[in-house]
Order: structure tokens, then C-alpha cells, then sequence
């Protein structure tokens, strides 16, 4: 089968890439906060867009629907999208080949080898998948990374940045396909995924990206201003927990929850051990509404 039909194809290589960086909107994507870390680093590396997926044949239209929009006063139809850019190396780091993508709705395995099949035409040889989740965390702990690698060369990064190993069972998602996929063409995956607190569903989350984009800076020596983002989670940060000490029961939860954190030393399923936690989310809180009004502020000031 030739997987480049399922391409719209803007550019050729200039040079081989060696590493393909990927996240996908949907469900490995909670609070937007991984495909917001591929959005930065598209925005702030010299990046060009080399190719798309034709999404034809790979979503079920009824679910991902298109959304209509005006250019120039002319209806126009954005589909779900799977965008590949391309950034040349530099005196710090290596060509990189990005994807922003969509988690598709069919055929998972033809979409994979496609991806698969497009990263050998720029000679990657590793494929970094970021991805975030929800988790029974409390946002007063260190951020909780874990995932996997076969590439020998970051084993040590991924080890001095503690992200912790996983041995998660259960659902899965297009990552863990394309896993599978990656490993039958000789090629090394690493993925590791933010635990993002369940009770802050208010997408995006400014810190969770922050500490994505940080940490596949240093896992890639990418030389990348990160002040800006920064500046975004901390005062995410402060917005959370104003809203936070005025709920007694987020209060009690986020309590409860550090004392299940702290009994954790490693995560070893993809979620915290210890005692169980009743992670309800409480009712009638002012979390949402503060956190919605926040990042409407930040649209407003164009920082969204």
C-alpha cells in the first residue's frame, strides 16, 4: 500500500529529522494541555508546515464534525486536522519533525503506519509522543510525569527528569497503536504523559503545558524561551488557588488528596497508590467560573 496517498504534501526534506514529536487532540489530550505544548513549540521554533492528513478516510464525519467558518466574508469548512511541520537543525539541537494532530475515529492502524511511513521519509529514527491525563492528584505536588522509552539515548533524561515507568492497563488510545506500530519498523518510542488534576477540567491548562513544553525542551536541548508560558501558569496557579482557599470542600479534597500523594514513592499503573480517595468533584465551587474567566482574560489580551 502507498501511505502517501492518504497526504496533502506542501514540501520535501531538506535534510533528515531526527526525531518526529507528536500529540493528538482528543482523548490523550486532557485540558488541551499536549497538543497546546506542540502548538508552542510550533509558534516559538523556526517551523514550517511540510504536510496534512487527508482526514477522509479517517474520521467519522457525524462525531468529528466540520466547523464552519468566514475568510474574507466567504463561508470556508475546517476538518479535523493532523498537521506535520518541519524545523531544521541548528548549533543546539537536531531537525525535528512535529505532528498536531487529532486522534482519529477510524482505521487507527492504516493511520499509524501513515504516520510510520511519513516519519521514514525524513530518516527519523525516534518517535516522542507527549500526552496528558487525568489523575486523582492535587495541584499542590510536584507534577506527576510517567512513561515509556526504548531509545537508549534519552533513558537517562527520561530518569534524571523522574518520569516514573508505567505498567497502565485498561482503554487505550492512538498512542499506544502507534506504539505498536513504531515497533515493528525498527524505529524507537518514547512517550510520557502530565497527570493533570481532575478537578481543574477547564482546558487549556497553562501550567500542565508549561511543564510539558520545559520538559521536552530538556529531553531535546531546544534552545526555547519559555518566559511567556511561565508567566501564564504561575498566574494560572494563583487563580487556582484563590478559588481554592474559598471552598471548603475543594479544601478538603485537595487535603485528602495530598495525603495519598505523599504516600506515593513511584506509580508504577499510570495512578497514584495508597488508600483509595473520594474524588468527587465538590459541588457548587467557584473553580470553574474564576478559571473560565481567567483564560477569558488571557484571550482578550491575545495571550490565549
Amino acid at each position: 500500500m502507498s501511505y502517501e496517498r492518504f497526504f496533502h504534501i506542501f514540501d520535501t526534506p531538506e535534510e533528515s529529522a531526527k526525531y518526529l514529536i507528536v500529540a493528538f487532540r482528543g482523548w490523550p489530550d486532557a485540558n488541551e494541555a499536549a497538543t497546546e505544548s506542540i502548538s508552542y513549540l510550533i509558534d516559538q521554533l523556526p517551523t514550517k508546515k511540510v504536510a496534512d492528513i487527508d482526514p477522509e478516510d479517517f474520521f467519522d464525519f457525524s462525531h468529528y464534525r466540520p466547523i464552519t467558518t468566514f475568510v474574507n466574508k466567504e463561508p470556508h469548512l475546517c476538518w479535523p486536522r493532523n498537521e506535520l511541520f518541519f524545523k531544521k537543525s541548528d548549533n543546539i539541537s537536531p531537525a525535528l519533525l512535529l505532528l498536531l494532530g487529532t486522534e482519529p475515529s477510524l482505521k487507527w492502524r492504516t493511520f499509524t503506519e501513515a504516520i510510520v511511513w511519513m516519519a521514514k521519509e525524513y530518516n527519523v529514527d525516534s518517535i516522542i509522543h507527549i500526552g496528558s491525563l487525568m489523575d486523582a492528584v492535587p495541584h499542590t505536588r510536584p507534577l506527576r510525569f510517567t512513561g515509556i522509552t526504548t531509545d537508549k539515548n534519552l533513558m537517562t533524561k527520561f530518569s534524571n527528569l523522574n518520569i516514573l515507568s508505567s505498567n497502565y492497563h485498561g482503554p487505550t488510545g492512538i498512542p499506544s497503536v502507534l506504539r505498536e506500530t513504531v515497533s515493528t519498523h525498527n524505529l524507537q518510542y518514547s512517550s510520557f504523559w502530565a497527570h493533570s488534576p481532575h478537578y481543574l477540567q477547564v482546558p487549556p491548562n497553562y501550567f500542565i503545558t508549561y511543564k510539558l513544553v520545559q520538559t521536552i525542551s530538556q529531553v531535546l536541548d531546544l534552545n526555547l524561551s519559555l518566559e511567556n508560558l511561565k508567566n501564564a501558569a504561575l498566574n494560572f496557579e494563583l487563580i487556582i488557588q484563590k478559588a481554592v482557599e474559598t471552598d471548603n470542600q475543594l479544601i478538603s479534597l485537595v487535603k485528602r488528596l495530598e495525603d495519598n500523594y505523599d504516600l506515593t514513592e513511584e506509580v508504577d499503573t499510570g495512578l497514584p497508590k495508597g488508600e483509595e480517595v473520594d474524588t468527587g468533584m465538590p459541588k457548587g465551587s467557584d473553580v470553574v467560573k474564576d478559571l473560565e474567566l481567567f483564560l477569558k482574560d488571557l484571550r482578550d489580551k491575545g495571550r490565549a
